[in-house]
């Protein structure tokens, strides 16, 4: 069996359609909330990267080692696609956004947690036709003006019909970065994990050729 052709189609993490779609918008929800996620996301990603960088060329217990060092290069390489998908993101997020000072997040935070109340009313009205227990508790614990322009939703049909044709019909607007954006983006977080400044995705061979210990913006 030829087991290295799969390799070249192989992406192990999430594409940016996914990326965009199914993490930053889902979870985010409103523009400073996938700016968040995304900043979550890198963090979380970051130190496992250079974790791996450190470790793909132990010694494999395998019949193929050779095979086994590819895959995990694939591996490697598409962590790092990823997460500089993420980072393009989240530049963009913060160029909407501009500087976030104490007050201005503040009044984002309520933003984005209003928004969180209200898409959950509206998935409760879908899947059981009344709010949960869950919802009603978010709901208690917000600012009672953050609280008085929701309520109404309880208890009259024509508000929570207009909430779950808004929630049905919502979409965060999340500008999409370049392609050139994220290329940038890569090479930035390939350069920190390898090491080398002029680091590039499709050249892993001179990535390797090229990389040093020490990253050249630690």
């Amino acid at each position: 069996m030829r087991r290295v052709w799969f390799l070249r189609d192989y992406q192990p993490f999430h594409s940016e359609f996914q990326i965009k779609y199914l993490i930053l918008a889902r979870s985010g929800g409103t523009l400073y909330g996938c700016y968040k996620q995304a900043l979550r996301e890198i963090a979380s990603r970051l130190s496992s990267l250079v974790h791996s960088r450190s470790q793909i060329r132990l010694e494999h217990i395998s019949e193929d080692r050779k095979f086994a060092e590819n895959l995990d290069q694939v591996i490697l390489n598409d962590s790092i696609r990823e997460l500089g998908i993420f980072y393009a993101y989240a530049r963009i997020c913060k160029s909407k956004l501009g500087e976030l000072t104490s007050e201005k997040i503040s009044k984002l935070e309520a933003d984005y947690w209003e928004h969180q109340l209200r898409v959950s009313i509206a998935r409760d009205y879908l899947a059981v036709g009344s709010v949960t227990e869950k919802t009603i508790e978010l709901l208690h614990v917000m600012p009672r003006d953050r609280r008085r322009s929701i309520t109404n939703t309880l208890s009259c049909p024509v508000a929570r019909d207009e909430l779950i044709k808004w929630y049905l019909e919502y979409e965060v607007e999340l500008p999409s970065p370049s392609e050139s954006c994220i290329v940038e983006a890569v090479s930035e977080i390939g350069g920190y994990v390898y090491g080398i400044e002029g680091y590039e995705f499709t050249s892993p061979e001179k990535n390797e050729r090229l990389a040093v210990r020490t990253p050249y913006f630690a």
